[in-house]
């Protein structure tokens, strides 16, 4: 907050030195890490685990004894980018509060508000700070008390609605939302522009949506893995029960709130997966239970997880398989990440004849 125009540190790029600099450089500031993937370095992904619990970088010096330099972790971290910190299992999106934007239209309001944020960045945000810190022993005095009180809270409303939550999620949600309770309820005269019951609402439906992103991605993946593995064992077949084809029309199809959506391909045609979830859903839960030992998603779960998924478009009452015409769901296929396409009986992998340029017909080859 009180530096002018920092450049983020760019994940892909920096060195190692760097990155770790940049978490020690100040303290109790936040620092920014830009162009997020799931692919950056192993050592850097685990480095943004660590600096959750304030682990910083360990290492030897070159001298004739045991001493050890450590660089800290003095600061929080900003991460940003265009992925779903997915990896691990989720164990970077546990740590985090994940705020989505989504790409759209602004209104002339809200282009002149984003214009006069800007201007007010350039000038400097650090007065934000300054106006905050004069409650430092407040906050101090009474953080262990309030977060407690807010995370048992929290938690009983949760399971009284039986809204899925992560723990850790719930814990870091808390740990914002207790200094806001203090200054606003204890302290009062600092105008944030809403409400304490405001973020707290906003924060409860946060908890649960995220958990609920978390535990689907989990699940989604694990179903296709099994998808793949069953294809691959001859437990189904592509054409029975599902089918990749190239959709070049207008197809009409009832989305995730059962509303009639229409798609029109007929400028850019995709290839679309049609699957028959009624048939492959017992054979997945059995493979499941194969595989590791305990059931599998629910038929209801499972589709409201891929309900909510990027790739899915909709339900459709009747189209063409094989023997049978039947119900299926679509999704666009090359947002899913599965493989489903093999080699049939009849396509040729090889032929040898094409390579066969001799001009007398006969193989001069030795094989």
């Amino acid at each position: 907050m009180f530096f002018n125009n920092l450049p983020a540190f760019n994940l892909n790029s920096g060195t190692q030195v760097g990155f770790f600099r940049r978490l020690s450089r100040v303290k109790n500031c936040v620092c920014w890490f830009d162009e997020y993937t799931n692919d950056i370095d192993e050592k850097r992904f685990q480095a943004l685990k660590s600096a959750y619990d304030g682990m910083g970088h360990e290492k030897g010096k070159m001298s004739k004894d045991n001493r050890t330099e450590i660089t800290k972790v003095n600061g929080s971290c900003v991460i940003s980018g265009q992925y779903l910190p997915t990896r691990d299992d989720n164990a970077l999106f546990t740590r985090s509060i994940l705020l989505s934007f989504e790409r759209k239209k602004y209104t002339d309001e809200e282009i002149q508000r984003y214009d006069r944020l800007k201007e007010v960045e350039l000038k400097g945000l650090s007065s934000i700070i300054c106006e905050i810190l004069q409650y430092r022993d407040e906050i101090d005095r009474g953080y262990g008390m309030s977060f407690s009180g807010i995370m048992d809270m929290m938690k009983d409303e949760l399971i009284q609605e039986h809204s899925a939550f992560d723990e850790r999620l719930l814990r870091n949600f808390v740990s914002i939302l207790t200094p806001v309770k203090i200054i606003m309820d204890s302290i009062g005269p600092l105008d944030f522009g809403f409400t304490y019951d405001q973020f707290y609402l906003l924060s409860k439906k946060m908890i649960s949506e995220l958990s609920v992103q978390i535990s689907s991605s989990e699940a989604v993946a694990s179903f296709w893995n099994l998808v793949e593995y069953m294809l691959d064992s001859k437990m189904i077949t592509e054409g029975e029960d599902f089918k990749i084809s190239t959709c070049g029309d207008e197809i009409e199809v009832s989305d995730k709130v059962n509303k009639q959506v229409t798609y029109d391909f007929r400028t850019n045609p995709e290839h679309l997966l049609y699957i028959r979830f009624t048939k492959i859903h017992p054979l997945y839960l059995e493979a499941h239970r194969k595989q590791y030992g305990k059931n599998g998603v629910d038929m209801v779960s499972i589709l409201h997880y891929f309900k909510n998924h990027r790739a899915y478009l909709g339900y459709i009452k009747s189209t063409r398989f094989n023997t049978i015409n039947t119900s299926a769901y679509i999704f666009r296929y090359k947002d899913l990440g599965v493989n489903l396409t093999r080699l049939k009986e009849t396509d040729t992998e090889y032929n040898p004849d094409q390579f066969n340029t001799s001009n007398s017909g006969k193989d001069d080859l030795p094989f």
